[in-house]
């Protein structure tokens, strides 16, 4: 039997987990390198990010001490990561940039592939899309060559994610097939999850709810068996708009709330601006503006303060719209076109559809005819060349509404054909409106205002009850 040596074990664990640095007087001390990475990664999971931060430059002091290239690298790279977490995206980027130069020079791939991944996040929080483009095809093709899977997996969930807010659906669900594939096959259960919720995104958008709501609940399921909070997170605010989607307003507000909550506990400042749009569009649904006001108050100014483009961009429309409904015009505009600027800076097509049809209803409301259709024919390029048929069928509408200020009888005619083809309520509602003031057609007044009742009755939003009160009086 072999005999046990505790001298050999000692030095052994010692060069595994510990680095060498030179202490006080020339002599050689010891540094839990290792033991800290590890202990910072387990936080990371746990959502202890300011603790991973602490254990983190703790290890990048040490490194500096050392003056080890490599140590040194390594320990900003791992740095930047959790920072790009804590929003600190500068010194993240400076880190970033730093071990990147290092890895290059020195030949190691590995390297040069985890920092080209934290670089991309970072441009992309930076709304930067096609740099973040470039870097996260470089660390993809390099993570293939280096056959990790763990990292073929992150590069395929980034690459999808710009393809996905640029509407490009085929090809992110492309990526995150391949994503999920690879996961499966290696059981690993993060990246499991992450694809399926990102497969449960796509499904969201093009309004297949139930085969959304299976991929959101099994991403749930694995992000509980590891215990990600962040992942828990976006499983309860994803759930949370399905229940929103369907019209069950308090239940979705519960998700959001709890969402919310963890992001809090997180200290995660750019999906906590999420959240707080969810919550916000909530309190719209529930006939609550000055709540909704203050969520989308808040979460404005949460993005502004780190850059978060496409949220700040969702944000202002969204408060904007509020601000149409209540008739406060004026205040909208800006808000809208600055939603809209931004939306094309960055090529946010999906979004960017919804601010325009909003614009061109604004411009309408204010009698602004050419305004609004122009505005309303580039929402309907858009909404064709993404293949979006809820914007498409509202910018119908207003068209036909803007040709019957014109001639009341095309319009007429116009707006019938389209009621004839309508499913959704909230467009028969839009399209009885505009028919109404155009005609003054008391069957039609009557339908309206069946249908507004309806819609009131179950979500007591500010527009229906202005439409319902309009409709009345005109008994």
């Amino acid at each position: 039997m072999a005999s046990h040596n505790p001298v050999i074990k000692s030095r052994y664990l010692a060069r595994k987990l510990w680095a060498e640095y030179p202490a006080d007087g020339g002599v050689k001390g010891y540094h839990p390198h290792q033991v800290l990475n590890s202990q910072a990664g387990v936080c990371r999971t746990i959502g202890d990010w300011e603790r991973a931060e602490r254990l983190l430059r703790e290890n990048l002091d040490h490194a500096l001490r050392s003056g080890q290239p490599g140590s040194i690298a390594d320990c900003r790279d791992k740095l930047s990561s959790v920072l790009i977490l804590r929003s600190k995206h500068d010194e993240a980027f400076d880190l970033a940039t730093e071990s990147l130069s290092y890895y290059r020079s020195s030949g190691d791939r590995k390297g040069t592939a985890s920092a080209l991944g934290h670089l991309g996040n970072i441009h992309y929080h930076r709304s930067q899309n096609d740099r973040a483009m470039e870097c996260y095809q470089e660390y993809l093709r390099l993570s293939q060559e280096l056959d990790s899977p763990v990292d073929v997996c992150l590069a395929l969930s980034h690459i999808g994610l710009l393809h996905y807010e640029r509407a490009e659906y085929d090809q992110a669900m492309d990526h995150y097939r391949r994503q999920l594939e690879v996961a499966v096959k290696h059981q690993d259960h993060t990246r499991i999850y992450i694809a399926m919720g990102n497969m449960g995104n796509v499904f969201l958008d093009q309004g297949r709810h139930d085969q959304a709501l299976h991929q959101y609940q099994e991403a749930l399921r694995y992000a509980q068996l590891v215990g990600d909070k962040q992942a828990i997170a976006f499983g309860v605010g994803n759930i949370g708009i399905i229940h929103q989607k369907r019209g069950e307003y308090k239940t979705a507000l519960e998700h959001f709330q709890r969402q919310l909550e963890i992001f809090r506990e997180l200290g995660d400042q750019v999906h906590l601006s999420n959240a707080l749009v969810n919550i916000g569009v909530i309190h719209v649904y529930l006939g609550d503006q000055e709540l909704a006001r203050q969520h989308f108050l808040e979460q404005i100014a949460i993005s502004r303060s780190f850059g978060d483009r496409p949220v700040l961009s969702y944000g202002l429309a969204m408060l904007a719209e509020l601000e149409l409904e209540a008739g406060a015009l004026e205040a909208a505009e800006p808000r809208l076109t600055e939603a809209i600027a931004i939306a094309q800076g960055i090529r946010l097509y999906f979004y960017l559809c919804t601010y325009q049809v909003t614009l061109a209803k604004l411009y309408f409301e204010q009698g602004r005819d050419e305004q609004a259709e122009a505005q309303a024919r580039e929402a309907t390029e858009l909404s064709q060349k993404i293949s979006r048929p809820d914007m498409l069928a509202y910018c119908q509408v207003l068209l036909a509404a803007i040709e019957g200020r014109r001639d009341p009888v095309k319009g007429d005619s116009l707006l019938r054909e389209l009621l004839a083809g309508a499913e959704d309520d909230d467009l028969r509602g839009e399209i009885l409106i505009r028919l109404y003031q155009l005609r003054q057609d008391e069957q039609v007044r009557l339908q309206a205002c069946e249908l507004y009742r309806k819609l009131t009755a179950k979500t007591p939003r500010l527009s229906y009850i202005k439409a319902l009160e309009l409709l009345e009086a005109k008994r």
